[in-house]
């Protein structure tokens, strides 16, 4: 991506994450690179409001202790939010936080295929 060091699976902090409730906001947040453009970034943001879950139909959660938890270096368990998916600026991914393993690139996989098997198309249409 550019002059950074930053890959597909990649655990990033993003500084300007559109807000869920108002998207002229910002609130800067870690994120996972989804797809690599080419002055863009597709990312899926993750929070640790475990209580939004109910607001989001495709979510994973991942447990600081956890072996993904470590490789993400969570300070606390996290959701990824697949619903959240956008397209940001390269300009506003500050630095790699840690890398998803194999297996949960695989768990978010299985999961994009099965919000695209229900009709979910925000990633195809980012």
């Amino acid at each position: 991506m550019g002059n950074k060091k930053y890959e597909v699976w990649d655990l990033i902090f993003c500084a300007k994450v559109p807000n869920q409730e108002n998207s002229s906001r910002t609130t800067a947040r870690p994120v996972i690179i989804y797809e690599d453009l080419l002055e863009t970034a597709i990312i899926i943001p993750i929070t640790t409001v475990l209580e939004q879950e109910r607001n989001y139909k495709y979510t994973l959660i991942i447990n600081k202790n956890s072996k993904d938890g470590k490789l993400l270096h969570l300070d606390e368990k996290s959701m990824l939010a697949l619903d959240r998916a956008c397209r940001v600026p390269k300009s506003v991914l500050v630095f790699r936080i840690g890398k998803c393993s194999e297996d949960l690139i695989e768990d978010i996989e299985s999961m994009i295929k099965t919000a695209e098997d229900e009709g979910f198309t925000k990633l195809k249409d980012l």
